[in-house]
């Protein structure tokens, strides 16, 4: 019902509305159309629906929860996401923008707030335009890893100190941390992958205390911007100052 619903009002406007049998949670896509011309704009959609995703009301909609592994294929999605939520009884879908600000962090996880004022209908045709016009960054999957990496340790229990005796459980469970936020999740692109961290093809560096003051985050050369950094050696030799090449 819920995906027959969102079918039909996307329809309704006009736009080409695809479902995604066999994609990680994303339902369907839709594609805005201006006049009989496909714009190449898209909006992935998460569907949802049932009596369970209301029982959380809060003032001004409801919160919806999710886990981290889905937090993190949202956000980093090439796609900007948004989730319907179909309430069978009235037979309404409310709908909200899935972005790294909407997401509130708890000890309990993650939520995002449904607004009650996001209906699905024609007047919500224009800001799933904006939507779709939206840009999607390199840098996505940065972003994305940053808010999931901060669902972990909003919701992590806290590991303490280890006794001497006790060190290498210690060592084992900061592994298994690791294992399970990293390697069992998609957040090894993040670490691993630099064209989903960085916004261009050059690698940022850390500025070299002594050359350009210490404000320049070119690599560590002997020159700067073109000058020579004073006090920058002339040469590769390992000597010290002198001419003596130690005892």
């Amino acid at each position: 019902m819920a995906f027959a619903g969102a079918e039909r009002e996307f329809s309704g406007w006009g736009w080409r509305f695809t479902a995604q049998r066999a994609d990680f949670s994303i339902d369907a896509v839709a594609e805005e159309v201006t006049g009989s011309y496909l714009t190449g704009r898209l909006v992935a959609l998460v569907l949802k629906a049932g009596d369970s995703f209301f029982r959380e009301p809060v003032t001004g909609g409801w919160l919806f929860r999710g886990d981290n592994a889905h937090l993190l294929y949202w956000l980093g999605h090439s796609l900007p996401v948004v989730i319907l939520v179909h309430d069978p009884g009235p037979g309404v879908t409310y709908w909200a923008h899935i972005t790294q600000d909407a997401v509130m962090y708890t000890r309990q996880g993650w939520k995002i707030l449904i607004p009650s004022d996001q209906v699905l209908r024609p007047d919500a045709r224009q800001a799933f335009s904006a939507i779709s016009r939206g840009t999607r960054t390199r840098s996505r999957w940065r972003d994305a890893g940053l808010a999931v990496t901060r669902a972990e340790a909003t919701t992590a229990t806290p590991v303490g100190q280890p006794a001497k005796d006790d060190f290498p459980a210690w060592i084992g469970s900061l592994i298994e941390r690791f294992r399970h936020a990293v390697e069992d999740r998609d957040l090894w692109r993040v670490l691993w992958d630099e064209k989903l961290t960085s916004h261009g093809a050059r690698r940022p560096y850390m500025p070299l205390p002594g050359r350009c003051g210490g404000s320049c985050a070119r690599p560590p050369t002997s020159t700067c911007h073109g000058r020579r950094t004073p006090g920058a050696a002339q040469s590769t030799s390992s000597s010290p100052p002198g001419g003596t090449a130690g005892p």
